[in-house]
């Protein structure tokens, strides 16, 4: 996984349809979206779930 202070910035390539556009101009994260789409699903589901622990973890530590 790339961390954020890493990319370059990202360029919406000229042959993006209405759609991407649309969200890159909405300012969805399309870096992480590409990067997202090039990963396998069980990939995804174990980038999601070590998202959500590390959430978990932040809040119970605020709890405490």
């Amino acid at each position: 996984m790339t961390e954020i202070s890493e990319r370059k910035p990202y360029v919406c390539p000229p042959d993006a349809g209405p759609a991407w556009r649309a969200a890159y101009e909405a300012g969805i994260d399309m870096a992480e979206l590409e990067e997202n789409l090039r990963l396998t699903p069980e990939q995804r589901i174990e980038k999601h779930q070590r998202m959500l622990d590390r959430h978990f973890e932040r809040e119970n530590l605020l709890k405490s």
